[in-house]
């Protein structure tokens, strides 16, 4: 399993995890996971942890909705997990070795 697949995956797990609150189930192009990753502003900590490193010692948080899943929930700013930075790598690495 790629770690696209894997990505893909993940956001069947969260729709499981948040019914009602997930409207996000997976990239509708390609691209739409690599768009969503460099320009989410803020996002939830599961989305935070999977696709990014936390980088600070304390973080802000609030309720409003994550930027990468559409979770309505706590969320911080991006900044906080090193801009997603891991995981856009990682998916534009998953798409490259795709084909």
């Amino acid at each position: 399993m790629s770690d696209y697949d894997d990505i893909t995956d993940y956001y069947s797990l969260l729709a499981m995890q948040n019914p009602g609150k997930c409207t996000y189930h997976g990239p509708s192009e390609p691209d739409d996971l690599i768009d969503r990753l460099r320009n989410a502003y803020q996002c939830c900590s599961e989305c935070g942890n999977k696709y990014g490193v936390y980088s600070v010692g304390c973080s802000s948080f609030w309720i409003g909705k994550c930027d990468v899943c559409d979770a309505e929930t706590s969320v911080t700013e991006t900044r906080d997990y090193a801009y997603l930075i891991t995981g856009i790598r990682r998916v534009e690495a998953a798409r490259k070795s795709a084909g």
